[in-house]
Order: structure tokens, then sequence, then C-alpha cells
């Protein structure tokens, strides 16, 4: 399985309003001097679109550190265990952020 495809696979687990608060996170998170992805852009994206978003904006090792981060504020750190599964191969992404 593609990257991309565990990240629209990881939203899809987020319920209605989590995904709206998920947005809401996205249109203001930066990463690495990079701006967040527009408001207009995520105003009706749906999981797909936003994944597509997110690695236009931040590659695939930027969009999963933007979601790891996003989906620990939102208290859904059982997510955040999912990127890090060795097999998806976004775990050293997620190791890469973490350090100072």
């Amino acid at each position: 399985m593609c990257s991309e495809e565990i990240l629209v696979n990881i939203l899809d687990e987020l319920v209605k309003k989590e995904f709206i608060v998920f947005k809401w996170h996205l249109k203001r998170e930066t990463w690495n001097g990079t701006q967040p992805i527009k408001p207009r852009k995520l105003e009706r994206a749906k999981r797909l679109e936003v994944v597509d978003l997110m690695v236009q904006k931040y590659h695939i090792r930027g969009a999963a550190v933007i979601m790891g981060i996003i989906l620990k504020k939102m208290s859904r750190n059982d997510l955040v265990k999912k990127i890090k599964q060795p097999q998806h191969n976004l775990t050293l992404y997620l190791l890469e952020a973490q350090r100072p």
C-alpha cells in the first residue's frame, strides 16, 4: 500500500466532526517553513482531496508529519500510532520531525 493510501485510510477513521476539526487545524499548521494550505482549498475538500493537497504542499514526508501533529492535538494518538507502524514506512518521517 502506498503512503498516500495509508494517509487516506487514517483520515477515513475520523468521524465527520473530527474531519472538520482536522481541516481547521490544517489551515493553520505550518511545517518546515512552508505556509499552511489555503482555507478556500480545504473548504469543500473530501478526504482524498485533503491528502492530495497535503502531499502537493508538503510532499509525503511533510504530509505524514503534519497529519501526526494534528492528530496528536486532537488526542487521536491511536491514529498517530498507525502512522508509526513500521510497515507503513512513514515512521522515519515522524521520527525525523521530532529531532531538535
